[in-house]
């Protein structure tokens, strides 16, 4: 999908499109900037799905709704993709108290480190 990036004088101007050299530096950098861009509060990198399904989650959310959010990051375009968001989709449910648990720990680490009073 294209971006543009509108001028003062009210003209558009297409961005050139750019690809990041690895997955990792892409999951960087959408992590330390989760909420700008996406309006989504971080809650971790790499989450494993336990030893029985032994997946790991590339990063984990939550939107402003509460809505737990799974990101899969990928270079390249594989059929695969669909089947791993289903799984994880599918671990999420089977293990949504694992999720609640995990979420609440962090957020009241961001809580304290930041000095806010979560009530």
């Amino acid at each position: 999908m294209p971006l543009y990036r509108l001028n003062e004088d009210g003209s558009v101007h297409q961005l050139k499109s750019t690809t990041f050299p690895r997955e990792r530096i892409l999951q960087t950098f959408v992590e330390e900037n989760f909420h700008s861009l996406l309006g989504v509060t971080f809650i971790a990198s790499e989450a494993t799905t336990g030893d029985r399904q032994r997946g790991r989650i590339d990063t984990l959310g939550l939107d402003e709704d509460g809505t737990p959010v799974i990101i899969e990051y990928k270079r390249n375009s594989k059929d695969n993709i669909i089947n791993q968001g289903l799984f994880y989709l599918d671990w999420l449910v089977d293990h949504r108290g694992d999720f609640t648990l995990k979420a609440q720990k962090t957020l009241a680490q961001k809580y304290k480190s930041t000095g806010v009073h979560h009530v």
